[in-house]
């Protein structure tokens, strides 16, 4: 069975573009914070369609003062989580924890979101996948297929191995 990618391909300037259009806030300017919003959401969408080389490529060309804006901005299309959050929200993959472990190691602070979520804990991320009508899988993807990914990310981060 095919199934086609839940997300299309999209450039920061499509997600600028967006931005621009969308918000109300950012409609008559085209300032760095708005740039910097749409390069967090380029980062989380290639982030969701698993293309992490493409990520740490990004990441390892700017400073490390531009890196740290990317890796920590909060932004409320992931919830007010960071990109830490949309990895492990949309991916378990065996790659995911190496892709963790080097944001962390670029910078990366893990944070709550606006449900009071770490990246790694569950509670978030399994209503995200549940969509409307109660149903445990969405695209073929069960919440509980997280649960080892959060484990072992928790115990990274608790240093608990």
């Amino acid at each position: 069975m095919n199934i086609p990618p839940i997300l299309p391909e999209r450039s920061i300037d499509d997600m600028e573009t967006y931005l621009l259009s969308s918000n109300k806030e950012y409609n008559d300017k085209k300032t760095d914070e708005t740039r910097i919003i749409a390069t967090v959401c380029y980062l989380g969408h290639l982030c969701c369609r698993k293309q992490f080389i493409k990520v740490i490529r990004f990441l390892d060309q700017q400073s490390a003062e531009r890196r740290k804006i990317f890796l920590n901005t909060r932004l409320q299309a992931f919830w007010d989580g960071t990109l830490l959050h949309i990895l492990l929200y949309w991916n378990h993959c065996p790659s995911t924890f190496d892709m963790y472990t080097a944001l962390r190691d670029r910078g990366a602070i893990p944070c709550q979101d606006s449900y009071g979520q770490l990246p790694w804990e569950i509670g978030a991320a399994a209503t995200t996948f549940i969509p409307p009508g109660g149903s445990e899988t969405y695209r073929g993807r069960k919440a509980s297929a997280y649960l080892p990914l959060y484990q072992m990310v928790y115990r990274y981060e608790n240093r608990t191995f």
